[in-house]
């Protein structure tokens, strides 16, 4: 009778030991699916984004580009401002000239 008794705890024990591990294996299941939706959100916000970087460095690019085509038509305005500006100091100092000759005092 002591043999049976034995041999049924160690069949208990293993009845445990299976119950146990299949316990386990449920709970890492139930883990893995979790994980494996977190992953997938993840995936997810990270596509959405590299989308906005995109954009964002296209709007960048947009920008920069308008302002490179502004600064070129302000250095144009500032030729053609310095050009006026010249053109006037030429003719007064060509007016300044005249009076001198004619012995007027500027």
């Amino acid at each position: 009778m002591k043999l049976t008794f034995i041999g049924s705890l160690k069949e208990l024990h293993m009845l445990l030991l299976i119950d146990e591990d299949g316990k386990t294996i449920l709970h890492l299941q139930n883990s893995n699916r979790s994980l494996s939706g977190e992953l997938g959100e993840i995936k997810k916000d990270l596509g959405q984004l590299q989308d906005n970087l995109t954009i964002s460095e296209n709007m960048n690019l947009q920008f920069e580009n308008q302002l490179n085509k502004t600064i070129r038509n302000l250095s144009t305005v500032m030729d053609e401002i310095h050009t006026v500006l010249n053109k006037y100091n030429v003719k007064s100092e060509d007016k300044d000239q005249k009076s001198k000759e004619n012995g007027a005092s500027v």
